[in-house]
């Protein structure tokens, strides 16, 4: 018989196995010192799996800590619903999230203070490890939604996957090698993704790696192994969860630090690094190909026959006993993973086989010079200096000579979108050219626009990764916004819309022409999401003028929109609606449909912020038409939903606004995963219409999404995350819980000051939300502390007269009211009057306070009636906010006396 599976070996110990198969174990154990050894360590740690329906636990045991849980039972927010997997270690329920509204998996660990510390040192590491992991956004690592301790207990909230470990998918059905080799190249670029993250696996084996119903990989139980048991001081052994939402069946699990997967290293008890990750793959490579486990590089399972000589070698160097001698990282594995001689040797007979044909009709030279290109192997090539292990290590530099305290972070999310976003790209330049030249799918006609596409998303590309490596603050702050917006590749697919636009011009002068406005499109896009607005439009400015003197309507309409995107960061929105219909006029010209959407895309959030949202609805309705001309384009789909849920809340039609807005965060969710950037914008822009529709339970559940979000993306100490702090906090305050919003806007003020400073804007805009809060709790003297700070911060940040000091000019007013002293108020607040509006041209939020100190100083009664009239009428019944304000005025009224009629 093979060498025995983890399972084996735990019912062998439980008493779980039949006679028979007893002794057919033992047989095989008085032959195999590798499988005695694994049996020997495992009886000296397993415990027997904890019945969590067993009602006869002593109390105050540990089995009747587990027997307490029952579908029903809450952990933390999530409500169990049922066990799908359990052991020594801890237990993995399947969970609902009432307030994301989804499916969960909870891991309930038990920390083992014997083995490894206290119980409170391991709770703190396995937390920490947790939310190390959470950070990691790549689709082949199983997603950490959350983390937490209750009753002693730490949790770990995680996708739930409908599918099953590698060992249950292999013996669903026989595998070819190829389908082998994909399922475990999925699962190293996870692995890789995580080293480059700073993570080990240290526990890599068959149980942990899930093959989804839709065929993708993860891997699971990411670092979890060292925060658990002591594997660097000994090898030790703990019955975990097979597999998370692996099958909807109760069973023993996998062995925690499995032995029969260590790198010798580890088994050792020296510190494992990334390679002993790279070691374990390989053993599991080995058994899926040959059925059997090899111990290091010269096993005998290694000169198995069925597994080709090429596979063999790879293997051989991945289970080298020194770790100096396997390959340099995952990645370098994974390279040469992907080079099978007989592919290539089979793609060059392939194109000699063409060549010869093509000399008998007589165009050999055109041809051969065609296919010298590449044999679709070339993408890493390409992508050399653009994107690669140098660049990545350039960028990490940059980034470690920052001083900003959440560049680490910046970094380990803006490199593994770059890292999705290059994976991507090889993947569609392979498919492009083998759909061509060895399938034949396609047309040398289609081939062409692919590639072209594609060597636009390249050039996207570089000015992205050339951006970061300047690493200025501005950068830094903003790298996950600059790797995320990179245009899809996905585009490059669609055949219909790339056959549908114009051609380019064909002679080499207008093609060295176009190229350079391309790049010069490229920066400008990389400068906008990098938050360098006016950089970015001297680059878009140059790139309009280049593009009207090439005559080539699609890059024209690029240019065009990057400079009415910039417009609009810049404030000028009634000239960025000229750019953008210009940009969208040029696209129809091009017949590049996409290009159409894009930008009425644009010009719809430039005619909602000049308040003009009826033309701006029957935009978007334009924009969701031309998406039948597209096809199915998801994120393009989703950023149409959100401009009209946008739109629809500025009509204050909050219903339709609600499910179109829900419609874009379900398919950024589907497409980009749940922990990417965007998925957070959904999240707030529907926190924004439920606030605005004063649903603010709902508000603050779409808030508290996005902070989770923000979180995993950005990391806990970006300023960005402040936002969605200071957000929480407000809709705290709004709902009447002011302590708890206290404690959330003094988060986000001290997260602005320690990241941006304490004489930034946004630090001015803390101070006045945390001084608006505390005036309502009644905590007057520190309230004016802070609307006082907020004011003198923001008289160093903002000219004079802008707009924007109205709001703690009148927050400090509201203050010396509520101390009763109006005529310290009325000197702020006619100062506040006297500023440009900001929104309102009535200013009703000045006025009302400003009547109230005239009234209430005795100075003018009669303008303060006016005042009063004036903030009442400007004030709209039908929104909820506004009618608030109104019944606030009304009541004032009353009680003093006052007519409230203009």
């Amino acid at each position: 018989m093979s060498c025995l599976d983890e399972n084996t070996v735990a019912a062998y110990l439980m008493g779980g196995l039949t006679p028979a198969r007893v002794d057919e174990v033992d047989a095989h154990l008085e032959g195999c010192a590798g499988c005695r050894e694994l049996v020997g360590w495992a009886a000296r740690a397993v415990q027997p799996p904890v019945d969590l329906r067993d009602a006869g636990a002593t109390p105050g045991s540990p089995d009747a800590e587990e027997g307490e849980l029952r579908r029903g039972s809450s952990v933390g927010r999530y409500l169990l619903l049922g066990p799908i997997g359990r052991g020594a270690m801890g237990v993995v329920w399947s969970a609902y999230d009432p307030e994301l509204e989804r499916k969960v998996a909870i891991k309930l660990m038990r920390p083992d203070r014997e083995q490894d510390g206290s119980e409170t040192e391991v709770a703190a590491r396995i937390t920490r490890e947790a939310q190390a992991l959470a950070r990691l956004s790549h689709p082949n690592v199983i997603a950490v939604y959350d983390v937490g301790v209750v009753e002693r207990r730490v949790f770990i909230a995680m996708e739930q996957v409908n599918g099953a470990t590698l060992t249950d998918w292999l013996r669903a059905e026989p595998r070819s090698t190829i389908e082998i080799l994909d399922v475990f190249h999925q699962a190293g670029l996870g692995l890789a993704a995580a080293h480059a993250a700073g993570l080990v696996h240290r526990d890599f084996k068959p149980a942990n790696m899930l093959v989804g119903t839709d065929r993708r990989v993860r891997v699971v139980d990411f670092g979890l192994a060292r925060a658990t048991t002591s594997l660097v001081s000994r090898p030790s052994l703990a019955i975990v969860p097979e597999a998370v939402g692996a099958t909807d069946a109760t069973r023993t699990g996998a062995l925690l630090g499995t032995p029969a997967y260590m790198a010798p290293e580890q088994r050792d008890g020296r510190r494992p690094d990334a390679r002993a990750d790279q070691y374990s793959l390989c053993v599991a490579l080995c058994e899926a190909l040959t059925g059997t486990r090899p111990q290091d590089g010269r096993d005998p399972a290694l000169r198995d026959r069925r597994v080709a000589s090429w596979l063999r070698k790879l293997l051989a160097r991945g289970l080298e006993h020194d770790r100096a001698l396997r390959f340099p990282s995952m990645s370098a594995l994974l390279a040469a993973m992907e080079r099978d001689p007989a592919a290539i040797r089979a793609r060059w007979i392939g194109v000699m086989a063409l060549l010869l044909l093509v000399v008998v009709g007589g165009g050999a030279l055109r041809v051969a010079l065609r296919d010298r290109r590449g044999l679709c192997g070339d993408a890493e090539r390409r992508l050399e200096g653009v994107w690669d292990a140098k660049r990545r290590r350039a960028l990490q530099a940059s980034f470690g000579a920052s001083k900003a305290a959440y560049a680490p972070d910046a970094l380990a999310g803006s490199s593994a979108l770059l890292d999705r976003f290059a994976l991507a790209w090889s993947a569609m330049y392979r498919d492009s050219c083998e759909a061509t030249r060895l399938r034949g799918e396609q047309s040398e006609e289609l081939l062409d626009l692919r590639m072209a596409c594609l060597s636009d998303r390249l050039v996207d590309l570089q000015a992205a990764s050339d951006l970061l490596l300047s690493a200025d603050p501005s950068v830094v702050r903003n790298a996950v916004s600059v790797a995320g917006n990179l245009p899809a590749v996905s585009d490059c697919a669609d055949a219909k819309v790339l056959r549908g636009v114009v051609r380019p011009p064909r002679d080499e002068a207008s093609k060295h022409a176009l190229e350079e406005v391309a790049d010069k499109v490229a920066v400008a896009r990389a400068l906008e999401a990098a938050g360098e607005y006016d950089k970015g439009m001297a680059a878009a400015r140059s790139a309009v003028a280049q593009a009207q003197l090439a005559s080539y309507p699609p890059v024209l309409a690029e240019a065009l929109l990057v400079r009415g995107e910039l417009e609009h960061d810049l404030g000028n929105d009634a000239l960025a609606e000229h750019t953008l219909l210009d940009a969208a006029l040029a696209a129809e010209q091009g017949r590049d449909d996409r290009g159409v959407v894009r930008a009425r895309i644009a010009l719809v959030i430039s005619l909602i912020i000049l308040g003009r949202s009826d033309e701006a609805l029957r935009w978007s309705t334009f924009a969701e038409a031309g998406l039948e001309r597209i096809g199915e384009d998801p994120l393009l789909r989703a950023r149409v939903y959100n401009v009209r849920g946008r739109v629809l809340d500025s009509l204050g039609r909050w219903e339709e606004s609600r499910r179109a807005l829900e419609q874009m965060l379900k398919l950024r969710q589907q497409v980009l995963g749940p922990a990417h950037r965007d998925v957070g914008v959904a999240f707030v822009n529907l926190g924004v219409v439920a606030h605005d529709q004063g649903r603010l339970e709902d508000a603050l559940a779409y808030y508290q999404g996005a902070y989770t979000v923000f979180e995993r993306a950005l990391g806990a100490s970006h300023p960005d995350l402040a936002t969605t702090i200071n957000n929480i906090g407000n809709t705290l305050a709004d709902l009447g819980r002011e302590a708890e919003a206290i404690t959330w806007l003094e988060r986000a003020l001290a997260l602005r000051v320690r990241t941006l400073g304490p004489s930034h804007r946004s630090s001015a805009a803390s101070h006045m939300d945390l001084g608006h809060t505390l005036r309502r709790s009644g905590a007057l003297d520190r309230a004016l502390a802070e609307e006082q700070l907020a004011l003198a911060t923001a008289e160093k940040v903002f000219a004079p007269d802008h707009p924007w000091l109205a709001f703690p000019l009148v927050e400090i007013g509201e203050v010396q009211l509520a101390r009763a002293l109006p005529e310290r108020a009325l000197p702020l607040l006619e100062r506040a009057l006297a500023l440009p509006p900001r929104k309102r041209p009535q200013k009703p939020e000045v006025k009302f306070p400003l009547a109230r100190a005239l009234w209430e100083s005795g100075q003018d009664r009669h303008r303060a009636e006016v005042l009063l009239g004036e903030a009442y009428a400007a004030y709209d019944p039908a929104l909820p906010a506004d009618a608030r304000s109104r019944k606030e005025i009304v009541a004032w009224a009353e009680a003093h006396h006052v007519s409230v009629m203009p």
